[in-house]
């Protein structure tokens, strides 16, 4: 009988626990607004796109303060976040560049290298932050380092999803154009 009654005690406990499945789920597209900025001349391969491991999750990240973060209540990511950030930035810069523009593991040895590494993308308050440092590679001798960043003002988490999605348009836009003048 106590036996019992601690087995249905445990029952009850884990049932409680259970959370319950997110009622909103996300994925990222590529901007329609980006035109053809102009032509490198050369191929150049997307080698590689970082996320600090706080954003690299299924859930949706929001920064409460400097040294406090929370998660978007019932909103996560349908896919990995960072393998649909790096598709999504290829994508959008291949919009800008054309076809010269590879993805991870499509290019031969020779071939310019571009290394993004996110170090901030999330909503703050009611501001959407990204901040990232791209590294170009032409060769062991030729590498270029720049920063970018961009803000808008959001109301809410699904805003916050365009905002990821205008931010990355916004990035490609903006290292094509940096790739034509370091050309």
């Amino acid at each position: 009988m106590k036996v019992s009654l601690v087995i249905l005690l445990a029952l009850f406990a884990c049932l409680g626990c259970r959370t319950s499945p997110p009622n909103r789920m996300y994925v990222l597209s590529k901007s329609p607004e980006i035109s053809r900025v102009g032509d490198l001349g050369h191929s150049v391969e997307v080698s590689g796109f970082r996320l600090p491991g706080y954003l690299n999750r299924r859930e949706l990240v929001c920064r409460k303060s400097d040294n406090e973060i929370s998660l978007l209540g019932g909103a996560t990511w349908a896919d990995s976040l960072e393998g649909m950030m790096r598709e999504v930035f290829t994508g959008n810069l291949r919009k800008a560049l054309g076809d010269g523009v590879l993805s991870r593991g499509e290019g031969e040895s020779g071939v310019a290298k571009l290394s993004v590494v996110v170090e901030r993308m999330e909503l703050s308050g009611e501001e959407f932050v990204a901040e990232w440092v791209v590294t170009y590679r032409r060769s062991d001798r030729d590498v270029n380092v720049k920063s970018f960043s961009w803000r808008r003002q959001v109301k809410s988490g699904e805003l916050a999803v365009m905002a990821y999605n205008e931010s990355l348009g916004s990035l490609a836009t903006a290292v094509a154009g940096w790739l034509i003048e370091l050309k």
